[in-house]
């Protein structure tokens, strides 16, 4: 800690502690995501809902349990980890946090995220701004519940309360910028994904590589 105070170039790797006080349930823990979907969906083990594989063979369901992440991650709010790691950053010394949360919770403490390319909205203008790239202080390597993106072309859009309910009715929310595919999916990466790439930056390894040989701490 007292090192951390004179560091000016800190790289800052998290996960689920970071946000377990925010409220956002854990994997593994009893009662955690895990648990809940083996209960749901009568499987023998939970983690299973995590695959791509699960996800291919039954789409809507593995959507319908991600929108439910989606609704207590909206209910959830910054931990101290979260509003310590934003003020760092207001501070210049932070030179790049790397998260596997999903939350959002980063955003949501005044900290900027790396994005992938915006979908168009209804006009056919960009409904967001594009990527913010190596400026950005987080990356959310394992995506964002709050984002829902296209597996065809790459474009996305925010999750929001009305179309959280149309996947847990199980309806397809499409692509307003391709119209193909299956429409829309969230933005997280499952376990062995095919379509990864959707997901994580594709050029975090070289930023990340060019982090660390900068890092004082």
């Amino acid at each position: 800690l007292f090192k951390a105070r004179t560091c000016r170039r800190i790289v800052v790797f998290s996960g689920s502690g970071l946000s377990a006080s925010s409220g956002m349930s854990t994997f593994t823990t009893p009662g955690g995501l895990y648990d809940r979907a083996k209960k749901r969906f009568k499987l023998s083990d939970g983690k299973k809902l995590f695959n791509y594989s699960f996800f291919h063979r039954r789409r809507l369901d593995c959507m319908s349990f991600l929108a439910d992440v989606f609704a207590e991650a909206m209910c959830a709010r910054p931990s101290r980890g979260h509003r310590a790691l934003a003020r760092l950053w207001e501070q210049g010394r932070l030179q790049r946090h790397y998260t596997l949360n999903i939350d959002g919770l980063c955003e949501a403490a005044g900290m900027d995220t790396w994005q992938p390319m915006p979908c168009k909205d209804e006009d056919g203008d960009d409904a967001m701004e594009y990527p913010r790239g190596a400026a950005a202080s987080t990356v959310e390597m394992h995506g964002n519940i709050r984002q829902l993106v296209c597996a065809e072309c790459g474009c996305w859009a925010y999750m929001d309360n009305s179309k959280s309910r149309q996947i847990q009715r199980k309806q397809r929310i499409p692509c307003l910028n391709c119209h193909e595919g299956k429409g829309l999916r969230p933005r997280v990466m499952l376990y062995d994904d095919d379509e990864g790439d959707v997901i994580t930056p594709e050029d975090l390894w070289d930023i990340m590589k060019d982090d660390v040989v900068v890092a004082d701490m």
